[in-house]
């Protein structure tokens, strides 16, 4: 029996080195998760996330995070920020993309963002360029594309490219539900189609949006329902309406009750005797 010490020849502990170091040069780092980019907002705690402050590139200045008062989730690639009291936008490298410069701002969606200066409204695209002019008292929501806007009290329509459908004319403008808008003037209400053209003439008192081929209308002090050409399909004789619902709406009689019809107007639920 050899009991000699055992001994390690060096190039022997060379080749143990270079293969350990191999494989951990090789290990896979853990992955984010899935989506995790585009739902959190930048920890303004962690000055890691972004490069250093200041620092200018071609597409905008990089900050300090914690300089900024509000830092937004992502939308688009584009997170909204704050800084002294304008907002701007970042992009997912954390440069400004949109520079601080508005009043107000609104998240994308569809590409496009509801910005604010000096009162007046407008939309910016993803690469701030102004697509619908800033000069708006007033702006409703996308609705089948096409948006509600003001100037000096009267109200028309716009499509996403900025150009007029329907110019400012009405007192008061809604959003389009299954390709008609309401609109009121001198407090008589009809509706418009999205060519801007009025397809019920302006003879209510009171109008809610369509909903599921109908619509509740109001004159003469009580509701009743009409159809997309104006036809009355269920007559004017409820204190209150609500919306049809899965063929269904819920109506209202002045002592109080009140019960589901359906799209012919017979009772269906909760009828009274």
């Amino acid at each position: 029996m050899d009991n000699r010490p055992c001994t390690v020849k060096p190039i022997s502990l060379l080749f143990y080195f270079l293969s350990g170091f191999f494989l951990w040069s090789c290990y896979p780092a853990t992955p984010p998760k899935e989506g995790q980019l585009d739902t959190l907002s930048f920890d303004i705690s962690d000055t890691n996330t972004l490069a250093k402050p200041e620092k200018k590139t071609k597409k905008g200045i990089i900050r300090d995070p914690k300089e900024y008062e509000e830092i937004d989730v992502y939308r688009q690639d584009r997170a909204r920020i704050k800084l002294k009291g304008k907002y701007g936008f970042i992009d997912e490298d954390g440069r400004e993309y949109i520079p601080p410069q508005y009043d107000s701002a609104e998240r994308f969606e569809d590409s496009l963002a509801k910005v604010s200066l000096k009162g007046k409204y407008g939309f910016i695209n993803l690469e701030g360029e102004e697509i619908i002019p800033i000069q708006y008292d007033q702006v409703g929501f996308w609705k089948e594309d096409i948006l509600a806007v003001a100037i000096k009290g009267q109200y028309g329509f716009i499509d996403k490219k900025g150009e007029e459908i329907l110019k400012p004319m009405y007192d008061w403008a809604g959003n389009f539900s299954e390709g008609l808008a309401k609109v009121e003037k001198a407090g008589k209400w009809g509706f418009v189609d999205v060519e801007g053209e009025e397809v019920i003439s302006l003879e209510y008192d009171g109008a809610r949006d369509f909903q599921e081929g109908l619509t509740g209308v109001w004159k003469a002090g009580k509701w009743g329902f009409i159809d997309p050409k104006g036809k009355i399909v269920i007559d004017f004789k409820y204190e209150k309406v609500l919306d049809f619902k899965k063929g269904q709406a819920k109506v209202f009689l002045t002592n109080g009750k009140s019960f589901f019809i359906n799209t012919s107007g017979q009772c269906v639920k909760d009828c009274q005797d």
